[in-house]
């Protein structure tokens, strides 16, 4: 009976866990700033120039310093995070840059530029890419408006981050900024690490008529509530039933699994159940869920989506949790292109 109780609670806590990670897009990984950056970012800047249809094609430009490398993890590749998983990837450029790749998944999407050689301390270096954003734009009884955050990095301060915002049509721009004399608004200042901006462009009636490619999706947070209520009522109906007829969380009632038993530790096999994608960076990188980062850092003190189910289903089993191996995120990879 006690193993039930700690069992239900473990499930409770990890449901808990997951239904945070499914209302906050994923962005729920512990972040240990630190003192000593491996890098420093020194100019950051974002250009952006909406097409007639809503979409935009946003400019993303970075001048980097390194300030470490690790022997074992050379610097070969960064990720940035982007404003969502909708967009197409249209040119890439650089020192050394060889290849442009989307990486979607565990609710953070971000672009990953690959080097032809690794970085090296002290160096300095330029690089960008150009994208094609879609889903991001509101229509307001017929007031068009756009909402979105900055890619920001948990572990490497920004010198100068500027976005330019083409000012054709724009009413209000928020947070307030300067409307230049080349037809952009103009917002920049220093990040601190893990440090993001929340803009708001605001468009004049009928200025633009949004395309299907442009609108953001419909907020279904109330059908994610509902789902967790009824599967959060199907679970207790299931366990008292199990309790009811006798069966054990180890007796085969969810899956048919057998136990492998070995002196220090023990596991359960077999049974079926699915898999999926998390934030589960290519290495321990700095990205984490968030907007970006790049390889030969240390990053271990969150914790994945894929995780999370791995220790729900632990749990249900009354199985220790520990040792899980968390799949990179290769496979929700997409190449757009290489350089020689």
């Amino acid at each position: 009976m006690k193993k039930r109780i700690f069992a239900l609670t473990a499930i409770l806590i990890s449901l808990a866990a997951v239904l945070s990670l499914a209302f906050t897009g994923g962005k729920t990984g512990v972040s240990a700033y630190t003192s000593k950056p491996y890098d420093e970012i020194l100019t950051y800047s974002i250009t952006v120039d909406p097409n007639s249809d809503g979409t935009l094609n946003m400019q993303y430009y970075f001048k980097w310093r390194v300030l470490r490398v690790d022997a074992d993890e050379p610097f070969t590749w960064v990720q940035i995070g982007v404003a969502n998983k909708h967009y197409d990837i249209l040119d890439f450029y650089g020192d050394g840059v060889q290849s442009a790749k989307k990486y979607n998944g565990g609710g953070s999407s971000r672009v990953r530029l690959d080097f032809l050689t690794a970085r090296k301390k002290d160096e300095e270096f330029e690089f960008g890419f150009t994208i094609k954003q879609k889903k991001l734009a509101t229509n307001s009884d017929g007031y068009p408006y756009y909402e979105f955050n900055n890619g920001w990095f948990d572990d490497i301060p920004v010198a100068e981050f500027r976005l330019l915002w083409r000012a054709d049509g724009v009413e209000a721009f928020y947070p307030a900024s300067e409307k230049s004399d080349y037809n952009y608004y103009v917002y920049s200042k220093p990040l601190a690490q893990g440090e993001k901006v929340q803009f708001r462009v605001e468009y004049a009636y009928g200025y633009m008529t949004l395309s299907r490619d442009a609108l953001r999706p419909r907020n279904l947070l109330w059908l994610w509530i509902l789902i967790a209520v009824v599967g959060f009522a199907a679970l207790i109906f299931v366990i008292k039933a199990a309790s009811s007829q006798g069966y054990g969380f180890n007796s085969g009632f969810y899956g048919h699994y057998h136990r492998v038993i070995y002196p220090e530790r023990y596991y359960s096999s077999g049974g079926g159940g699915g898999g999926g994608g998390g934030c589960a960076c290519a290495c321990a990188c700095a990205c984490a869920c968030a907007g970006g980062g790049r390889a030969g850092c240390s990053k271990k003190d969150f914790i994945s989506y894929v995780e999370l189910k791995e220790i729900l289903r632990a749990a249900s089993r009354g199985v220790d949790a520990g040792g899980l191996f968390v799949p990179g995120a290769d496979e929700n990879s997409t190449e757009f292109g290489e350089r020689e």
